[in-house]
């Protein structure tokens, strides 16, 4: 996980801001199709944000956005589709 601040987890009742993929996790059961109607695609993620400083949330997302950035430019990963959860 590259989010310092930020959980990965789908446990959406805390007070702690958390992040999950929808299409492998809640709707990981749902088709291709389903995901589709309801726009749950592979580069969705959702954030539940939670009682933690907004600026330290904000450097914290901006830090793990850098991050793959550098990572794909610099092909430690092939595209934008191999990034989950690092």
């Amino acid at each position: 996980m590259i989010c310092m601040l930020i959980t990965n987890s789908t446990n959406i009742g805390d007070t702690k801001t958390l992040i999950t993929h929808p299409a492998s996790t809640t709707h990981g059961r749902m088709t291709d199709e389903q995901k589709r109607k309801f726009n749950i695609g592979d580069n969705l993620l959702r954030i539940s944000v939670g009682l933690e400083n907004i600026d330290d949330l904000k450097n914290d997302i901006e830090e793990a956005s850098a991050v793959l950035k550098y990572k794909i430019k610099n092909s430690f990963l092939k595209s934008e589709k191999e990034v989950e959860f690092i």
